[in-house]
């Protein structure tokens, strides 16, 4: 309790004295739950400038409870894929709009566009993103039925990248990351089947914090920086 007490007061105070977030003079530290990706994307750019001020980010790990820790006053913002899992009384905002890709080594086979029969065919490195999984691209086969094979999974796309270099393994990844992190010299990206369809990046974050003046700018950074990230 003295922990919310101490989050919650500095934010009561700025709403009844109506007083601006001043990055500069005032100090604050933001809670972050963001996959790899979103980390990947977002981190470079928030440290730019960062120590010209008293703000620090702490970039927390993926977890399955993530809008459950924000309910809890434990954090701050949410960086996920829509896939209606937020309740309906948090505060969303579209950051971006992403689609998949399939990366593969420089040297496989693979033509440039997968037929689904081509894509089930291969063996897959999944990437742990919740209950164990996969979920968007999981989420779009059992639509049509299909599951893929997956011998090896990892926690990170970054890691997963990495592994299919001089493999015939497939790594589904968003495709902004891809193009940032796989190794051109020796991966390439690939179409994955019509059935992966793109998504939508989000933040979220609790009623309480939407008119405090330290949240609205964390907010307005995030937007700032999505500008930064490289278009598909």
């Amino acid at each position: 309790m003295l922990d919310e007490v101490a989050v919650l007061l500095p934010q009561i105070d700025r709403l009844i004295t109506g007083e601006a977030f001043d990055p500069q003079r005032d100090k604050a530290s933001f809670r972050i739950c963001a996959t790899d990706n979103a980390t990947q994307l977002y981190g470079p750019v928030l440290c730019q400038g960062l120590s010209a001020n008293k703000i620090s980010y702490n970039f927390q790990p993926w977890c399955d409870e993530r809008f459950l820790e924000l309910e809890r006053n434990k954090l701050d913002l949410v960086l996920d894929a829509h896939m209606d899992l937020a309740g309906e009384h948090l505060h969303a905002e579209l950051l971006f709009r992403d689609e998949f890709v399939c990366v593969v080594a420089k040297d496989s086979p693979l033509p440039d566009q997968l037929a689904l029969t081509d894509y089930l065919a291969q063996d897959h490195i999944g990437v742990n993103v919740l209950h164990g999984r996969q979920t968007l691209p999981e989420l779009a086969l059992m639509v049509v039925d299909k599951r893929r094979r997956c011998p090896i999974s990892v926690p990170y796309f970054t890691v997963a990248m990495k592994m299919v270099e001089g493999t015939s393994f497939l790594v589904t990844a968003p495709r902004r990351l891809a193009q940032v992190i796989a190794n051109p010299a020796k991966t390439r990206l690939i179409k994955p089947p019509k059935q992966m369809a793109g998504f939508s990046y989000m933040m979220y974050w609790h009623p309480r914090q939407e008119r405090d003046p330290q949240h609205r700018w964390l907010r307005q950074r995030f937007r700032e920086a999505t500008e930064s990230i490289p278009s598909m």
